[in-house]
């Protein structure tokens, strides 16, 4: 990162190393940070997380699912005038940079965009030299023999995330550096898990507590507390946490996943949205690794998270496969951007990388409001309706046709009513005949089978399909002898449905399943279907089972 040594992720897939921004820039900003008066302190996996802390606020949402934001501290230059800096404010709906670049023209973007959120950038864990002024020794991480920590090929300090003396610093940082800028509040970089990346940093951290290397779980829940009391000590401020990384960190770590951490902020960063910045540009997620990007996103506005996502095309490719990586990353992210998230495509690390004169493409702003889920299509490639236009990605390694229903404006400008779509593309299409698709009066169909009587457990499982998208498939139970119904939290009474599991939920078919343990007794049983515009089957046909 421009700001701060960059993650390189552990998994494979998103190796790479990234471009480093100069000293003398990150001087200049802690400089201006430090010349600040302190401020004063206020008080020193579920399927669904707990409500975020009202003592933190996530980003202003301003409306709409087209969000857009700018990382504009992944630069090595932090001179703009006002003119870039208004061109800045009028494309995007959030800023995140140094106060040293847009501090003098805050409100110069604020008339631009008058709901525009500005974040000030502050490194939690790693601190240069002027930093670290009077501090301890027990404010610096230690390795296992006693030696500070310095982050490879940039010289800072790697701090140690327990020390009560550098998380009241980091709160001050946060604070000196929004209102140096007059900004709203602060991104958080480096809460990940990137000190375990091999070659990050000179030696990992010890655990004071253990006396012992930090493991990756113990190491993760201290991100999550330096996090927290930096929210506590600045609780007018709107914050997001840079933890999530990658999709693989996400869902996947073996050893802890970014996810337990990211429902514990109300607002996170995902860097590395499809790809690590230096991957060949040539290199695409598979299928299934794609569908994993777009469900962080689901999943984080499921769970009333506010998202920034970022790709980053930080190798060489010509114009062609900017606008390859480009599309298909932009209508990605509306595959799963329900008005909590935002997107940002960066081709390179200075300004025409910040402001975008680079890129071919500026995100559709008209598209409206999505009518439903995405949609898997039998071609492979997935698709996804909006008020005024569709998102269409092919992530599969073969060329489709997908037909529109309605001729529509691409994203090079040109119009269609279907659209090729080569391996690995992706595009967003506006226009006047998508505003209303046709009505959706078809019930979606759903069959079940159960398990045999004598089973301890009713294990439920079918498919369900739709001619557009499966939303959900309930199962009822009812106890034949006393004639009522198992309810959501486990007891009985009135009529009461429970969600099946959907393995491919918002595809036009899917397979579904639902496990009961119950009490000996007989148990009638039906299922519904229902798809994204409300439709619902009639309940199939009522099957008995006896549980011994």
């Amino acid at each position: 990162m421009p700001a701060c040594p960059d993650v390189l992720p552990a998994h494979p897939s998103h190796r790479g190393g990234r471009g480093l921004l100069p000293a003398l820039v990150l001087c200049l900003a802690v400089a201006l940070a430090a010349a600040l008066p302190a401020p004063a302190r206020a008080g020193t996996a579920p399927d669904r997380a707990a409500p975020a802390p009202t003592t933190q606020r996530a980003p202003s949402l301003p409306g709409g699912v087209a969000l857009t934001w700018s990382p504009a501290y992944m630069t090595d230059s932090h001179a703009f005038t006002r003119e870039q800096a208004r061109s800045l404010a009028q494309q995007h709906d959030l800023v995140v940079s140094m106060p040293v670049a847009f501090g003098q023209h805050a409100s110069a973007m604020r008339a631009a965009h008058p709901g525009i959120t500005l974040l000030a950038y502050a490194n939690a864990t790693l601190a240069g030299t002027s930093d670290v002024t009077g501090l301890g020794e027990g404010a610096f991480a230690h390795d296992a023999q006693g030696r500070r920590i310095t982050a490879t090929g940039w010289g800072t300090r790697l701090m140690e995330p327990t020390s009560t003396a550098w998380r009241d610093r980091a709160s001050r940082q946060c604070a000196q550096r929004s209102a140096a800028g007059g900004f709203d509040g602060c991104l958080l970089d480096m809460l990940t898990l990137g000190v375990f990346a091999r070659g990050f940093v000179s030696a990992l951290p010890v655990n004071p507590a253990t006396g012992r290397t930090y493991t990756q779980p113990e190491y993760q829940a201290q991100m999550v507390a330096l996090e927290s009391h930096v929210r506590r000590a600045n609780p007018g401020l709107q914050m997001t946490g840079n933890v999530v990384e990658n999709a693989y960190r996400y869902w996947q770590n073996p050893e802890a996943t970014s996810r337990a951490a990211a429902l514990k902020m109300p607002s996170v960063q995902m860097e590395d949205f499809l790809r690590g910045a230096t991957n060949e540009v040539g290199r695409f997620p598979a299928s299934a690794d794609w569908v994993r990007n777009v469900e962080v996103i689901r999943d984080l506005e499921a769970n009333g998270r506010v998202g920034l996502f970022t790709t980053k095309l930080w190798v060489g490719a010509s114009d062609a496969q900017v606008r390859q990586w480009q599309g298909y990353a932009m209508a990605t992210f509306l595959m799963g951007a329900g008005g909590r998230s935002f997107f940002a495509f960066t081709r390179s690390r200075d300004r025409a990388g910040v402001l975008g004169t680079n890129l071919p493409y500026r995100m559709p702003k008209g598209i409206g409001a999505p009518t439903g889920a995405m949609s898997r299509l039998g071609s492979g490639a997935y698709l996804r309706r909006f008020e005024r236009g569709v998102a269409v990605v092919n992530p599969t390694d073969r060329g489709v046709q997908v037909p529109l229903g309605a001729t529509m404006r691409r994203l090079d400008g040109g119009s269609t009513a279907s659209i090729w779509l080569p391996p690995h593309s992706g595009d967003v299409l506006v226009g006047a005949g998508a505003a209303r698709p046709a009505a959706d009066g078809r019930a979606p169909s759903v069959r079940f089978q159960g398990p045999a009587s004598g089973q301890r457990a009713l294990r439920l499982r079918g498919t369900a399909s739709d001619d557009r998208a499966v939303r959900a498939v309930r199962v009822a139970v009812r106890h034949e002898a006393t004639r009522r119904w198992l309810r959501p939290g486990g007891g009985w009474g009135a009529h009461a449905q429970l969600a099946a599991v959907l393995e491919r939920r918002g595809d036009a078919r899917t397979a579904w399943s639902r496990t009961l343990r119950l009490p000996r007794g007989r148990y009638g049983v039906s299922v519904v279907a229902v798809d994204a515009a409300g439709n619902s089957t009639r309940p199939r046909s009522w099957r008995v089972y006896r549980v011994r």
